[in-house]
């Protein structure tokens, strides 16, 4: 399996594989604001300071060869942002210590395209994420004791066989967290996956695991009796690799007002043993009950 541990050189958290590892790949998506190492105030490769400076880049560390495997079936090698106007901010002194990203709820937005973070030219990824088997832990907070529909995480998939792009958005609505899986053709079948459980304006570890139609996961800081284990999800291909525009990855997507700490997605539906784990390394790492 995969396990976590301290680095010596950074608060961040890192993946080491272990022989007869059963998730060989790892994640395809792993952003890290705690990492230092990974976070840049210009697209030159200057390390962003807290408190003074915005951020242009993060790093994908499931793409660097330091943490992750360098593949193209990453999503992404970074996420970016051009305009200055539209920066999170990076911040010290968050939970546990750690620095985070602030969004702020209007434009923020950090990217990465076909042409932007991608992994080769003219395209995103090589990865088509199954809609049925995927799993994602987040450490976020939300500014707002009453949230509406605010997207910490979209993700952009291009349908080939009907020219549409289809979305994937992870976020509140309606106060709560939930993952909204869709299909441009196919309207009726959109599903939305509802932990039926409020966002606080608590540091949160949320994890999601899609493992079949009606066995979609997603609840709070490791406790699977905080939210749901069985809600329907979208048996649909979201896929990443043609080179198409509408193929994209959004981190704040403008709307989601608050902080974020880490973000690591797998394109499988991780074994419970394996989420476990995860879960309860980042749970110490950010020091949350």
């Amino acid at each position: 399996m995969l396990s976590l541990k301290s680095s010596n050189t950074s608060s961040s958290t890192k993946f080491r594989k272990k022989k007869f590892s059963s998730v060989k790949e790892g994640p395809v998506l792993w952003i890290d604001f705690t990492d230092r190492r990974t976070v840049y105030s210009d697209t030159s490769g200057t390390k962003a300071n807290p408190n003074i400076d915005t951020i242009a880049v993060v790093d994908n560390k499931a793409f660097d060869k330091r943490f992750g495997r360098s593949s193209t079936l990453c999503i992404g090698t970074s996420l970016r942002q051009g305009d200055a106007s539209k920066r999170p901010a990076l911040i010290s002194g968050g939970q546990n210590g750690h620095v985070f990203a602030r969004f702020d709820g209007a434009n923020d937005t950090l990217d990465a395209t076909k042409s932007v973070g991608n992994v080769a030219t003219n395209k995103l990824s090589d990865s088509r994420l199954n809609g049925q088997a995927i799993t994602i832990f987040w450490v976020a907070k939300n500014d707002s004791a009453t949230p509406g529909q605010e997207h910490l995480l979209t993700i952009n998939g291009h349908d080939i066989s009907d020219n549409t792009d289809d979305p994937m958005t992870i976020g509140v609505k309606a106060n709560d967290y939930h993952i909204f899986m869709g299909n441009a053709s196919d309207k009726s079948g959109d599903t939305n996956v509802a932990s039926g459980r409020q966002a606080t304006t608590n540091v949160e570890l949320w994890t999601f695991k899609c493992a079949g139609s009606s066995s979609a996961y997603i609840y709070a800081n490791g406790d699977t009796s905080d939210g749901i284990t069985n809600g329907n999800t979208k048996d649909q291909m979201y896929a990443l690799d043609p080179n198409n525009a509408g193929c994209e990855i959004k981190l704040g997507a403008g709307f989601w007002d608050g902080d974020i700490y880490e973000i690591l997605m797998y394109s499988i539906a991780l074994p419970d043993k394996e989420i476990k784990e995860i879960e309860r390394r980042l749970k110490q790492k950010y020091n949350i009950a």
